[in-house]
């Protein structure tokens, strides 16, 4: 008898062990059937995807409009919203789309004028959406703006002279395309001549490849008297892939 109890003992004992088992695995079952709705809710988020987020234009011309399109795909399930593309400073955002559906693809187009920059430059645009992970993403453009003139040692001259008297000051111009034949622009101050012609090896200016011209402008007797800017300009051919006309060279000449 004694054995017989301890058996049914033994036995009660292990149903309620196993009851108790089984209570813990109702919960764990019910999150499992909880989790394909989870996964469905973040197949049906907008996914945003955009490649590359950063683009390089390379070598540009001074003045020259970097214009840049970037592909902006929704990977998710339902509607992707941009809601903004706010440009950085130098930066212009032409137009985005707002809407992109589920698979579907949209556009953010930028420009860039270089006519303000020399050098390495980077301009971004802050990109806001309504996807739940990547609500914010920045774009860049990036590029080595060249210019197509250098004017040394600077873009003006400064002439001081008394009245009657003449006097000169010479700057250089050089590039490195080929095809760069500046000319001299008419001046409204008939009394500020400046010439132009290839700058002879004693006016070259070392360390500098490309073409040179010598530059020199003259402020005539007859100049009046006071203080007085002139500006003269210095036409070229555009260089290639410029949008806008290159660069002139502006002279102050104060008396």
């Amino acid at each position: 008898m004694r054995q017989i109890q301890r058996l049914t003992c033994v036995a009660l004992t292990a149903l309620l062990t196993a009851g108790a088992v089984s209570a813990q695995q109702k919960p764990a079952a019910r999150a499992k059937a909880a989790d394909p709705k989870a996964k469905a809710a973040v197949v049906a988020a907008p996914k945003i995807e955009v490649i590359p987020e950063t683009k390089d234009a390379g070598i540009v011309a001074k003045g020259q409009v970097i214009e840049t399109t970037f592909l902006i795909k929704n990977n998710g399930g339902s509607d992707l919203m941009i809601n903004d593309a706010r440009p950085g400073c130098g930066c212009t955002v032409a137009n985005f789309d707002k809407v992109i559906k589920p698979g579907g693809e949209g556009k953010v187009v930028t420009s860039v004028d270089t006519k303000a920059f020399s050098g390495p430059i980077s301009k971004s645009v802050l990109l806001v959406s309504n996807d739940p992970e990547r609500g914010q993403i920045n774009l860049f453009i990036k590029a080595t703006v060249k210019p197509f003139v250098d004017i040394l040692p600077q873009p003006y001259v400064r002439v001081a002279v008394v009245k009657g008297d003449t006097d000169s000051r010479d700057v250089i111009l050089l590039s490195e395309e080929k095809t760069f034949k500046p000319t001299v622009a008419e001046a409204s101050q008939p009394y500020v001549k400046a010439e132009i012609a290839p700058a002879g090896d004693k006016d070259k200016i070392p360390g500098h490849p490309g073409e040179q011209y010598r530059v020199r402008i003259t402020v005539t007797a007859d100049a009046p008297e006071g203080l007085f800017s002139v500006e003269r300009s210095f036409p070229a051919p555009n260089p290639p892939g410029a949008s806008h006309p290159a660069p002139g060279v502006p002279a102050s000449t104060d008396n």
